[in-house]
């Protein structure tokens, strides 16, 4: 960031103008009193900062929220973010924008993404897996969900898929397991790719005659 230079009747400040300007108020201001600066001194600092037009919050939130939403950061994750760098409610409610489709298409984005590496589920398997995760990226449920939606699922023959997840599972767990612990890991494993009970029995007694 900068250094802190102690100088007889003050403190001067010796920085680098493109680092500060990447700074808020109150990251400069938690850097400055790690360095032992009391309070007066500290203002003092911030306040010859803003003068110089090096700090200036409102820059930094313009800048930031471009940048995130670049990003495809959710409208509550940019908020998040930008209240733990220190930027005012007033800023944030300024420049950041109530625009549901600008939210819905990079859900949108961000679910093609996350759908690529979402590989031998079943589609309600992929649906749901993909809401989790816009969930937990801060994506309200409707947009979410409209954005899953507008996905077409390459939709595979649920059976073929079955099928060779069962034998896939059978491949695995027969060399430790036999009877009914084989079954029970069998069908676990289907679960955990959303298959029902219902289809996992039918495949099995086709297996198993």
């Amino acid at each position: 960031m900068f250094t802190v230079n102690s100088k007889v009747g003050g403190y001067e400040v010796c920085l680098h103008d493109d680092t500060v300007a990447d700074q808020t108020v109150k990251q400069i201001d938690e850097y400055l009193s790690d360095k032992q600066l009391n309070k007066a001194q500290r203002d003092s600092i911030i306040d010859k900062l803003k003068n110089y037009g090096l700090l200036d919050d409102e820059k930094y939130a313009v800048h930031r929220i471009e940048v995130l939403d670049n990003a495809l950061n959710s409208k509550r994750q940019i908020r998040q973010k930008l209240k733990q760098e220190g930027i005012s409610e007033q800023l944030i409610i300024k420049y950041l924008e109530e625009d549901d489709d600008n939210e819905y298409e990079k859900a949108l984005s961000l679910a093609k993404k996350y759908e690529a590496s979402i590989r031998n589920k079943t589609a309600k398997m992929k649906r749901q897996t993909l809401m989790n995760k816009l969930s937990g990226q801060g994506y309200p449920y409707e947009i979410a969900a409209k954005a899953v939606d507008a996905l077409r699922f390459q939709e595979e023959n649920e059976l073929e898929l079955l099928n060779r997840e069962y034998e896939k599972a059978l491949n695995k767990y027969a060399k430790k397991y036999e009877g009914y612990d084989l079954k029970n890991h069998i069908t676990s494993y289907l679960l955990s790719k959303g298959f029902t009970y219902d289809e996992i029995r039918k495949v099995s007694e086709e297996y198993n005659g």
